[in-house]
């Protein structure tokens, strides 16, 4: 299984969080850098072990300011 290193920058949004067990999951949008590369914004699940503070990301999908952009005006179009 492969490693990912990422660095949480900012948390910009909690969309939900759910206490199940040992464990929250949550789904947030956070600006975050994977492997050391350039900041992004990511949209994903989490899972963190309420005991160690230990958090596992799981499927999500992380876009650049322009991309950010593009889903925003295709979202305010549905919701307007």
């Amino acid at each position: 299984m492969k490693t990912f290193n990422y660095e949480i920058t900012d948390t910009i949004s909690t969309i939900t969080s759910k206490e199940t067990g040992k464990t929250i999951t949550s789904t947030e949008l956070n600006t975050i850098s994977w492997n050391g590369s350039s900041e992004k914004y990511d949209l994903r699940n989490w899972s963190t072990d309420k005991e160690t503070g230990e958090r596992t990301p799981y499927k999500g999908i992380t876009l650049d300011a322009e991309q950010l952009q593009a889903l925003y005006t295709a979202l305010k179009g549905i919701f307007e």
